[in-house]
């Protein structure tokens, strides 16, 4: 059971670049482009996709990231914690093929 998504794809892509722009130090004009929402999605969050395109010391750089956003209304879990997560995928690197955190 997935939760459902009621995410604006567009409107995420602008909150997205919004907050990497204040969150990345070091980069200059971050650019969101590409975001998707998968229809299947997770049990506690839902997962966008998307690109970013910044510049660091010059050289231009686009990757394919990964976004795990809490829902507005209650889900599955009562108290998603994203930390939490991010620390349990941090700690099976090595033992686990995960994501970079």
């Amino acid at each position: 059971m997935a939760i459902l998504n009621r995410l604006d794809e567009e409107e995420l892509g602008e909150q997205l670049q919004r907050w990497l722009s204040k969150t990345l130090t070091g980069y200059e004009g971050v650019t969101v482009s590409d975001v998707e929402i998968p229809p299947g999605n997770g049990m506690s969050m839902t997962t966008a996709l998307f690109t970013t395109l910044t510049t660091r010391g010059g050289q231009a750089q686009e990757e394919h990231l990964v976004a795990r956003v809490a829902p507005s209304a209650p889900g599955l879990f009562p108290d998603p914690d994203l930390e939490q997560e991010a620390r349990v995928l941090r700690a099976l690197e090595g033992l686990l093929p995960v994501p970079a955190v």
